[in-house]
């Protein structure tokens, strides 16, 4: 059995709680089945917006994410950071000719929000120098 602690109302980003788990039976007449077991749970703050990746050429650029304090684009292997909402791959002089996956995600201030999930990917094919 599961429980999303996230979905619980009234939690503030960034504290910590203890939780306690105990296995009942089903007769609620009987005693507990277990000794409690404490965790300690730190309340994750809420996750930016999820930015929309799009390409041209070699250009990809995105809508600002409110609070983001910058953004991580993946290529391939390689992870590059900006504060701007375009990047042109081609400034990247490591990146071999091929096709690569390219992802971005919005980097958050962590003692107020968390990092937004991955974007979508989009293919970005380096041309080989004639």
């Amino acid at each position: 059995m599961s429980f999303n602690l996230e979905t619980v109302a009234g939690l503030v980003g960034g504290t910590v709680v203890e939780v306690s788990v105990v296995a009942l039976p089903e007769d609620p007449n009987l005693h507990a089945l277990s000794l409690p077991k404490k965790v300690e749970y730190t309340v994750p703050f809420p996750r930016l917006e999820t930015p929309v990746l799009q390409i041209d050429g070699s250009m990809i650029y995105w809508d600002e994410v409110p609070d983001a304090t910058g953004y991580a684009i993946h290529i391939w292997n390689i992870i590059c950071s900006t504060k701007n909402t375009f990047f042109d791959l081609l400034t990247h002089e490591d990146l071999e000719p091929g096709t690569y996956d390219v992802f971005i995600y919005a980097i958050a201030d962590s003692s107020k929000n968390s990092n937004s999930l991955n974007s979508n990917i989009e293919k970005y094919t380096k041309e080989p120098i004639e």
